[in-house]
Parts: C-alpha cells; structure tokens; sequence
C-alpha cells in the first residue's frame, strides 16, 4: 500500500523505507527518524508528507513504526 503524499513525492520508482514516531494521545506523527528513499532529493517531501498522517489513538505515550 502506498500513501499518496509519498507515492507523488517518488512516484513508482521503488520502496520507500521510514521509520516515525507517533504520539499516542493524538495519533499525529511526532518525528522522522529516518527516511530511505531510492529517489535522491524526495525525503523531505516524504517527511512533510508523513507529518500529515492521523492514526488512531492508542495507550502508549509514544509508538515507533518502522515500514516496510
């Protein structure tokens, strides 16, 4: 699956690899740890993309995902 704001960010040129942190009483990205793009240059766009993203509210105060 990929999220749109990263898919116009890279376009199909390949996988993108992140890793985010998520506040838990909001759901709302906290940081960027790290962004692996194979197109060189687009990994601000993918954390400004990524910024945008809401997950649901969860118990721990913060929740580090790392995809794929």
């Amino acid at each position: 699956m990929a999220y749109g704001g990263i898919r116009a960010c890279v376009g199909d040129s390949g996988v993108v690899t992140v890793r985010i942190a998520i506040e838990g009483a909001t759901g709302m990205v906290a940081g960027v740890v790290e962004v692996d793009s194979p197109q060189a240059g687009s990994e601000t766009c993918i954390a400004r993309a990524l910024r945008r993203i809401c997950f649901p509210r969860f118990r721990q105060p913060v929740f580090k995902v790392q995809f794929p």
